[in-house]
């Protein structure tokens, strides 16, 4: 095989033919592949709608989609005419009109217009989510922030689901957006909300919990990824599975496996999905389909994202060095 990447779609028939050296999930209808000339936008026809001279182009968010080039980011509208231009040393997801960006030293914040809205200041700045964005600086309290004020104390995330987590002495918990105690801060270990469920960490196991605290799946499994589309990833030391809200599961990987994983969707070997359009990714590297399924870790990055899971605070919350905040949407001043 040549090592070219094309898609299938739900039933395993190829949709769009196998031509591709790059092929990213769809998101709106559209997909960027890499091709011999650049990174091109197609539609689930197949059709090129433009061309970006770039080295990587990421899924359209909010209407923008962000873009590599020599290193640095930009993004482009739907039509592919650049609206930011790469001057960014790294720039997270387009969210509620405004992109997380460092220029090397720090994150802040521009608009879509690429005009700074925060001036880089924070270690870790994530997408808007409800109104606020999750950001972290070195050393100090953890606190929301509601334009510049302190509105609540004490959270290790953004809003997901209406709900941050939060800590005290006896654990893991979570508050609202007012900073009230939502679900008991009783936990070893919390992941975030995904279609009203929550991961959670009791005497060594996980399992889900609903936004009341109530126990929904039992506390069985050595790690687990949040439900998107019905259906979460659960793995014990040895063997991984999907499982439905009801908790009922079916076997999706071993360890040995070779999988994948997409940032959205997570579904059985040969049955993953793309958001809007019920594509999969096809190589022909291993002339098969390929699940992109998490391996079972924590994994840090340095900004955050509401389509893939947030996992900057997961290392840094432990060591207790940093400053996490919410920064509340404002108007410009």
């Amino acid at each position: 095989m040549n090592g070219l990447w094309g898609y299938v779609d739900t039933n395993g028939i190829v949709a769009i033919d196998l031509t591709y050296q790059s092929a990213g999930s769809f998101f709106g209808g559209r997909a960027f592949v890499g091709t011999s000339s650049g990174v091109s936008c197609i539609d689930t026809e197949g059709n090129v709608l433009f061309t970006l001279d770039c080295e990587r182009a990421f899924p359209y968010s909010d209407g923008l989609a962000k873009f590599q080039k020599d290193g640095l980011y930009g993004f482009v509208d739907p039509e592919g005419a650049i609206v930011v231009e790469p001057v960014w040393e790294d720039a997270g997801y387009a969210s509620e009109g405004f992109i997380s960006v460092s220029d090397g030293a720090a994150y802040g914040y521009i608009d879509y217009k690429g005009s700074v809205f925060i001036t880089p200041q924070y270690e870790v700045a994530a997408e808007f989510s409800d109104g606020a964005a999750y950001v972290q600086r070195e050393r100090g309290r953890y606190a929301h922030q509601h334009g510049r004020d302190v509105i609540f104390e004490n959270v290790y995330s953004g809003l997901v689901e209406g709900l941050a987590i939060t800590r005290d002495e006896n654990g893991w918990g979570f508050v609202d957006a007012l900073g009230k105690i939502a679900v008991a801060c009783e936990w070893e270990d919390v992941d975030l909300p995904s279609e009203g469920l929550i991961g959670v960490r009791s005497s060594g196991k996980w399992g889900f919990i609903n936004k009341d605290g109530e126990t929904e799946i039992d506390f069985t499994w050595d790690y687990v990824w949040p439900f998107s589309n019905g259906l979460a990833m659960v793995a014990t030391t040895t063997d991984g599975y999907a499982i439905d809200k009801m908790g009922s599961s079916i076997p999706w990987a071993s360890r040995s496996s070779r999988v994948r994983m997409t940032a959205q969707n997570r579904f059985p070997m040969g049955e993953q999905r793309s958001a809007a359009m019920g594509f999969g990714v096809m190589s022909t590297c291993l002339g098969r389909r390929l699940c992109r399924a998490p391996m079972p870790m924590r994994r840090t990055s340095t900004t955050i994202s509401r389509r893939s899971v947030i996992t900057a605070f997961y290392d840094h919350r432990r060591e207790g060095q940093y400053t996490s905040r919410f920064i509340a949407r404002t108007k410009r001043p």
